[in-house]
């Protein structure tokens, strides 16, 4: 029974690396994706104030 648990708990914490590494990945995505975002809408900021200056 012993061994079970320990097989258990290691089965357990092989999971929880696995959810981490995802996560951190998911992070990465997440910052390059609003980076991304930021920028598109600093362009289009750009844009609108070149509009209004040629008025």
């Amino acid at each position: 029974m012993n061994v079970g648990g320990a097989k258990s708990a290691g089965g357990q914490e092989q999971q929880t690396q696995e959810q981490k590494r995802a996560c951190d990945e998911l992070k990465k995505l997440n910052r390059a994706g609003l980076r991304e975002w930021l920028k598109q809408r600093q362009l289009s900021e750009n844009a609108i104030k070149a509009l209004y200056e040629e008025e």
